[in-house]
C-alpha cells in the first residue's frame, strides 16, 4: 500500500495532566454535654475516646502501609513499558532524498496509515535544503546520538508516524530514535538508491514549538526494529529484450531506428502503427484548430483519442514540410499535427507529434485579423507521429516510444457556393 507522504514534522501534540484534590470539612455541629454529667461519666468517655484513638491510629498506619505498597507496585508496573516489535514491509524512494516505508503491525486506527520515513541531509547545512549535497555512502550511522540526536541537526533522519491523515496533514503519534544503527550496505553509484538495515529503539515524541526539537513523551509508547532490511536499488530488467525501457530509467539494447517502434514484449523493432481518419473539420469557435476522427482506438478501448491539425500564425496557400525548420518542434511549429492518446481522461496517457510528412493548403478564408479561419481546403500526406515529452512547450521525442503512420487525409470546409 502506497502511502503517498512528505513527513509532517511540525505537529501540535498536547499532553494534559490532572491533579486530584481532597477537601475535608470539620463538623461544627457538636453539642455540648449538660453541666450535670457526673465526673465518672466524663472519665468513662475519656477512656473510650482514648481506646478509639488507639484503634484509629493503628488503622491509619495500616492504611498508610497499604497505600505505600500499592504505590510501589504501581510505579514498578509503570516502568515496564513493552515496546512493539516493528517490521518494514516495503521501502521506496519517494523523492531524491526521502525514503518511505510501509510497516507492520498496524499501530493505530485501521482507516489511517502508519509509515517509516528516512531523510538524508549533508552535515554542513543541516537547516537548509542540503539534501542536494548529501552523498550516500556505505557505512554505519548511529541514531539518537551526535548530530542524529536532534531534528535540527540530523543527517540520517528516521521517523515513524502513526495514524497519518493525508487530508488533515496530521498524525496521532510520532516516533524518533532513542538509540540504534542505520547500516547502509550498498549504494547505486550516482544515485540515492541504496540497501541496508535499521536497528533502533523508537520512542514517542512531540515537537517542541519553541526549540523545534523532538521531545520524548513521558511514559509514551515505543517501537523496536531489529536489523529490518530495505533495498531500493533498481535492477534493470533487460533479459531477452532489445529495445524499450529497462524499468530503472534507462533502455534495453540499442533502441529502434526512426520510423520504427519497440513491440510490446520488447523483443524487436516494428513499423509504426497505421491509422486512418474519417475526416477533418473545424468550427468558428475552434479555428484555427481542425479536429480529426480516428477510425481506430490507439490506446484504451474505453477511452477516446484526439487527432488535431493546428495552424499557428498567418497562413497562405501552399505545401509545407513538417520535418524541418519551425515545424520540427511543437514550440515553434506553424503547421502542427498532434495525436492525444486517451484524451477523454483527465490526463492523456501519451502525446504524439509530427516527425515527417507534409501539409497542403489549397484554399483558405482569412478572418478580419488576417488569420486562417474555419473555412479552408487541403490535405495531409505521409504523416509520421512519434511519442514526445514536454518541458514547457518544447517537445522531445521519447526514446523507443510509440509511433503512428497516416498515409493521407483531406478536409474541405469552404463555403458552398
Amino acid at each position: 500500500m502506497k502511502f503517498k507522504i512528505i513527513m509532517v514534522l511540525f505537529m501540535m501534540f498536547f499532553i494534559s495532566c490532572t491533579t486530584e484534590k481532597l477537601n475535608r470539612n470539620a463538623d461544627d455541629d457538636i453539642t455540648e454535654s449538660d453541666s450535670d454529667v457526673t465526673d465518672t461519666d466524663e472519665t468513662d468517655a475519656d477512656a473510650a475516646d482514648m481506646e478509639s484513638d488507639i484503634e484509629n491510629d493503628a488503622d491509619a498506619e495500616g492504611d498508610a502501609d497499604a497505600v505505600a505498597d500499592s504505590d510501589e507496585e504501581s510505579d514498578a508496573d509503570s516502568d515496564e513499558i513493552v515496546c512493539t516489535k516493528l517490521s518494514i514491509t516495503g521501502m521506496y524512494l519517494e523523492t531524491e532524498w526521502e525514503y518511505y516505508g510501509s510497516i507492520s503491525p498496524e499501530l493505530g486506527s485501521a482507516d489511517k496509515e502508519d509509515g517509516i520515513v528516512m531523510m538524508f541531509y549533508a552535515p554542513e547545512e543541516p537547516d537548509s535544503d542540503s539534501y542536494e549535497d548529501y552523498v550516500m555512502k556505505v557505512g554505519e550511522y548511529e541514531l539518537g546520538k551526535g548530530n542524529n540526536a536532534k531534528v535540527s541537526t540530523c543527517t540520517e533522519c528516521v521517523f515513524v508516524s502513526e495514524d497519518y491523515d493525508e487530508e488533515e496533514g496530521t498524525m496521532s503519534k510520532m516516533y524518533a530514535p532513542e538509540s540504534g544503527v542505520l547500516k547502509i550496505t550498498g549504494v547505486k553509484e550516482g544515485t540515492m538508491e541504496s540497501k541496508g538495515t535499521i536497528t533502533a529503539k523508537m520512542v514517542q515524541v512531540y515537537l517542541d514549538m519553541v526549540s523545534g526539537e523532538a521531545i520524548p513523551v513521558p511514559g509514551g509508547a515505543c517501537l523496536e526494529l531489529d536489523a529490518e532490511p530495505w533495498d531500493t536499488i533498481c535492477v534493470p530488467a533487460c533479459e531477452g529484450k532489445v529495445c524499450g525501457i529497462d524499468g530503472c530509467g534507462g533502455f534495453c539494447g540499442d533502441g529502434c531506428e526512426e520510423g520504427t517502434q519497440c513491440n510490446d514484449d520488447q523483443t524487436e523493432c516494428i513499423p509504426c502503427t497505421e491509422i486512418t481518419l474519417s475526416g477533418l473539420t473545424s468550427t468558428p469557435a475552434e479555428a484555427p484548430v481542425y479536429r480529426g476522427t480516428l477510425t481506430e482506438n490507439v490506446a484504451g478501448a474505453d477511452t477516446d483519442d484526439r487527432f488535431q491539425l493546428v495552424f499557428s500564425g498567418y497562413q497562405d496557400a501552399g505545401t509545407f514540410d513538417l520535418a524541418t525548420g519551425d515545424n520540427a518542434n511543437f514550440s515553434t511549429c506553424k503547421q502542427c499535427v498532434l495525436l492525444y492518446a486517451d484524451a477523454s481522461t483527465d490526463s492523456e496517457t501519451a502525446t504524439y507529434f509530427q516527425r515527417s510528412g507534409t501539409v497542403t493548403i489549397d484554399e483558405l478564408v482569412k478572418d478580419s485579423y488576417g488569420c486562417m479561419s474555419a473555412e479552408s481546403k487541403g490535405k495531409i500526406d505521409n504523416i509520421v507521429l512519434v511519442e514526445v515529452s514536454f518541458e514547457g512547450v518544447v517537445s522531445t521525442p521519447v526514446k523507443d516510444g510509440g509511433c503512428f503512420q497516416l498515409s493521407t487525409a483531406s478536409w474541405d470546409t469552404m463555403p458552398v457556393e
